[in-house]
């Protein structure tokens, strides 16, 4: 069993090969999160890829585990709201939402912007305000975020909107920073497809 001073080890390998698409993510970050429980960072790339994985219930567990220690925690509470957001009542779930936005000039980073709007661009496609959807996934584009999935998730909210270019920039540099990525691949194609170009549909596959 990995001693206590092993968590922040085994998060740091296990984010890497999260960022890569590499399968020994997953048992390394729960390696680090068996060794230290309050190791919220491990937690949070944990619920990351419980959702790539579909399974969106474990991953919101995650969160409000995170969220009972530490109720303010920015990172859980947005993740929260963007994996909610599908399902939530629009109105109170906006208002949420409105709440965060004080914080993220002095407190969040890139990320927490990208999930700020395109969780704000859920809740506005589901109201009918498609101008208002687009806007924020613009935004979410604009912000900064380096972060593969990041991206891939910006990539398919600018494409469920029909903004196909900016769909296939965020697309392309998400398999640029993680190449090994099958999804991401399979995410690019499909844009690609969208543009009815199936040759770099097919490069982009490998």
């Amino acid at each position: 069993a990995a001693a206590p001073d092993d968590a922040a080890i085994l998060y740091v390998v296990g984010r890497c090969e999260q960022r890569l698409g590499e399968d020994d993510a997953v048992p390394h970050l729960e390696a680090a999160l068996a060794a230290d429980p309050e190791l919220s960072a491990a937690a949070v790339a944990l619920a990351e890829l419980r959702h790539d994985e579909g399974r969106i219930e474990d991953a919101i567990a995650l969160l409000d585990g995170i969220l009972a220690r530490d109720s303010d925690n920015l990172r859980a509470q947005l993740w929260k709201g963007y994996l909610s957001a599908g399902d939530a009542e629009i109105e109170p779930a906006m208002a949420t939402l409105a709440g965060f936005e004080p914080e993220l000039p002095a407190h969040g980073a890139p990320t927490d912007v990208v999930l700020f709007q395109l969780t704000r661009a859920r809740l506005l496609r589901r109201s009918g305000d498609h101008p208002g959807a687009i806007a924020a996934v613009d935004a979410a584009l604009g912000a900064g975020a380096q972060e593969p999935r990041l991206l891939a998730l910006a990539a398919e909210a600018a494409r469920a909107e029909g903004r196909f270019l900016q769909a296939e920039m965020a697309a392309t540099e998400a398999v640029r920073g993680s190449p090994s990525n099958p999804d991401f691949r399979k995410l690019l194609a499909a844009i690609y497809l969208d543009r009815r170009d199936g040759t770099r549909a097919l490069n982009a596959l490998g």
